[in-house]
């Protein structure tokens, strides 16, 4: 039986989006997507910010730095 899929999560925020072009926007996310990254979720708060959730798998590199002690 294989193992279930991990995932790593990313939450950023972006102030003043409104007044961003598409293609910026379009910029950011393709390079997220070329790390690996796929959006999930987005919400608009009333500051005018835009929040931006993202996943990718979790490498086993990632895992074994987690588990190191602090």
């Amino acid at each position: 039986m294989s193992e279930p899929i991990k995932w790593e999560y990313r939450v950023e925020k972006f102030s003043n989006w409104k007044g961003v072009k598409p293609a910026d926007i379009n910029d950011v996310l393709n390079a997220w997507g070329e790390e690996g990254w796929e959006v999930i979720g987005f919400a608009g708060a009333a500051d005018g910010s835009l929040w931006v959730t993202a996943k990718k798998i979790l490498s086993l590199r990632t895992r074994r730095m987690s588990s190191l002690p602090g």
